[in-house]
């Protein structure tokens, strides 16, 4: 029999072959149970994946109990190459806004684990989002400073970001709904990105919602809808801003 270390030992090595080989070709087994049993999903083409494997997928990288609100898979040869399996949580975590170390994505190399909760490879508006990056474009032993300044990292954020702006204008069009659910848990993030990232811009004005004077309280417009409504003789857009509607309506400024 095992004495109490060396079975502290096990635990360790199933935890260290978990996070960095769990998705090795080979299966891992120790003391005659198999390890890796999750396999590289974002390695399969899109219509080989079935739903469960996604939901377990999810789970084993987020420990959320809840299913993904929605996932996006890309494959990409170029420049740059890479695959990518991306999902957007169902819900924010209730301190969300104030920890920004919230994790985010994974980066590996032809599914060996290079960096845990890359922030290279997103801007920090698009933080919630999890899941894995995998591009063979950088080796195994890459440090932390290198993948930093690396150009191959700035390719993949900026196909990145593109990428998850285009899928979320998407989801306006086909899944209003949950383009909603969305909005309601990671919009006050995603606004901040206006002001960092201009090269975006446009794609994130197209994304932003608010409350209106002329809506019911909680439905939400977006600037182009606004703007199809406006008469006229109007030139300007008047709003005022605070922390809910029952505020701002008081605002003695709403009479004029």
């Amino acid at each position: 029999g095992f004495s109490e270390k060396a079975e502290i030992d096990v635990s360790k090595i199933k935890q260290v072959i978990n996070k960095y080989s769990n998705f090795a070709d080979f299966p891992i087994f120790l003391k005659k149970e198999k390890i890796n049993t999750v396999s590289a999903l974002w390695f399969k083409n899109k219509e080989e994946v079935t739903e469960s494997q996604l939901q377990e997928f999810y789970k084993f990288l987020t420990n959320d109990f809840d299913g993904p609100l929605a996932h996006i898979h890309l494959s990409l040869e170029g420049a740059v190459s890479f695959k990518a399996l991306i999902f957007i949580p169902q819900k924010a975590p209730f301190d969300f806004m104030r920890v920004p170390n919230e994790k985010s994505l994974h980066l590996y190399s032809n599914k060996i684990l290079i960096q845990n909760d890359c922030k290279e490879l997103l801007p920090e508006y698009l933080r919630f989002v999890k899941g894995v990056v995998d591009t063979v474009d950088l080796p195994l032993n890459v440090s932390r400073e290198v993948t930093q300044s690396s150009p191959v990292m700035v390719k993949i954020k900026n196909i990145l970001t593109k990428k998850i702006l285009g899928f979320l204008q998407d989801l306006v069009v086909k899944q209003p709904q949950k383009y909603e659910q969305f909005y309601s848990n990671f919009g006050a993030l995603l606004k901040t990105g206006i002001n960092s990232d201009f090269n975006n811009k446009d794609a994130l004005v197209e994304l932003l919602r608010f409350e209106s004077s002329l809506l019911d309280r909680g439905t939400l417009t977006s600037l182009k809808e606004y703007v199809s409504r406006m008469k006229p003789e109007q030139k300007d857009i008047y709003y005022l801003s605070g922390e809910s509607r029952d505020v701002i309506e008081r605002n003695p400024n709403l009479e004029y």
